[in-house]
């Protein structure tokens, strides 16, 4: 999960798919980032065949991608650092986050007396 610094089509990404065995969970037209008024994925979330069982999703939050530069955590080029609010969620990078969702807990019966998700505590059988 991260910046892999690659787009979908690009090399580094196929291999962790094609031949890693990962799956993608963004969808085809995903972005995480702008530049230049152009949007791409760089920013992924990659999972083996064992996530799949905890019922992934994945979302890109479009918090900083989109945002204007006036507004940019980066104050080089003379940005004036009034526009920056350090307390607000908006342009902190230059990517968006991207969010993963699992389904942690198990019953009992699908438990099998190993770790309890939801405590972290041992069941007994």
């Amino acid at each position: 999960m991260g910046d892999f610094n690659a787009y979908a089509k690009e090399d580094p990404i196929q291999y962790f798919i094609n031949e890693g065995g990962l799956a993608n969970l963004e969808s085809e037209t995903a972005y995480s980032y702008s530049y230049g008024g152009q949007i791409g994925t760089l920013d992924y979330v990659l999972v083996s065949k064992n996530v799949m069982a905890f019922n992934p999703n994945a979302h890109i939050w479009h918090v900083n991608s989109l945002e204007p530069y006036v507004f940019d955590y980066n104050l080089e080029y003379s940005r004036n650092s009034s526009f920056f609010n350090v307390d607000s969620p908006i342009r902190f990078s230059d990517h968006d986050p991207a969010l993963l969702g699992l389904e942690m807990h198990k019953s009992d019966e699908e438990n099998d007396g190993r770790d309890d998700l939801e405590s972290g505590s041992k069941k007994r059988t």
